[in-house]
């Protein structure tokens, strides 16, 4: 048998040796007989650069103008997703002082947060700044899990557990999303979702210092987040680690953004506004997806799953 294979192979080889050898030879002319190009004049190869520039001008503002509609589009597709954000009815009593926070924070970020992002950018090499982003998003897995449980979402805490260990493990210490790959997609919680599936959904919005959009409510559970929940406190007790580390993932996040900064500046008429919105309608998202997540059967649909002889019905 062994025999036949090889004999085979030594003939199909023999066959077609000449074949390739005469497609290599008839390429290999049309190659060398090149066409001889038309000589232009000086005004016409002006004239074709000058059209070249245009036009890649032209795709370049067409691009950007498709990203900022597709921008647009995902926000509205958001908000028609999350039901319970009113933009005409926007819990904000204290706009004077949020206003006074956001320009501070916002003159802040050009001055200090901005420049350092890029710089950060331009010094790591795209696949370490890939992993790092990676590793701080497994970490935020720890708070993740926690208030899983605190809102009796025991399903999505399974899955959040095993995909922290495989990340922490053989994703490097989470430097690549292994995880992912084994169709464990990263989820997001943290306190002050807890405490809206706890009963305090609607909340006084409220610039937060430094760290920008939130709410009272969140503003607690940001608080709680960090010093109780999070890997930072419950795993690292070296003081200038922790404070070390938690501030270079705050510029990992900042640089992160980068990517969106001429968006927001182009589609924004009033920032304040647009971030506002933006902050009230993606947290009021999370809060009816945490909703569905931790009822996500219909009352037949649950029956049936806790009614172990259904399949033989």
């Amino acid at each position: 048998m062994k025999k036949c294979i090889l004999g085979f192979i030594f003939t199909a080889c023999i066959l077609l040796t000449p074949l390739a050898f005469a497609q290599y030879h008839a390429a290999a002319t049309s190659t060398n007989e090149k066409p001889q190009a038309k000589k232009m004049s000086d005004d016409e190869v002006f004239n074709a650069i000058d059209t070249h520039e245009k036009s890649k001008q032209h795709a370049k503002q067409q691009k950007e103008d498709n990203s900022i509609f597709a921008l647009v589009s995902a926000e509205q597709e958001k908000q028609q997703a999350a039901g319970s954000f009113d933009p005409e009815n926007v819990n904000d009593p204290l706009e004077s002082l949020n206003r006074f926070t956001f320009g501070l924070n916002n003159d802040l970020d050009k001055a200090i947060a901005q420049p350092l992002a890029e710089a950060y950018v331009d010094i790591m090499p795209k696949p370490l700044n890939h992993g790092v982003n990676n590793f701080f998003i497994n970490l935020e897995n720890l708070p993740i899990v926690i208030n899983d449980v605190l809102q009796g979402r025991f399903y999505q805490a399974t899955s959040d557990v095993w995909r922290f260990f495989i990340n922490s493990t053989a994703g490097i210490g989470g430097l690549v999303d292994v995880a992912k790959q084994a169709g464990l997609e990263q989820s997001y919680n943290d306190f002050g979702l807890t405490l809206a599936a706890w009963g305090w959904e609607n909340s006084a919005y409220l610039v937060i210092p430094i760290l920008g959009p939130g709410n009272i409510r969140d503003a607690f559970g940001r608080a709680i987040n960090f010093f109780s929940l999070s890997a930072y406190t419950l795993l690292i007790k070296s003081f200038y680690l922790r404070w070390g580390l938690y501030g270079l993932s705050l510029l990992n996040t900042r640089a992160q953004l980068l990517k969106s900064q001429d968006l927001f500046n182009r589609a924004a008429l009033d920032p304040y506004v647009f971030a506002r919105d933006a902050y009230l309608q993606h947290r009021a998202f999370l809060i009816e997806l945490n909703t569905k997540k931790r009822n996500p059967y219909t009352a037949a649909q649950t029956r049936e799953f806790n009614n172990p002889m259904y399949i033989y019905q």
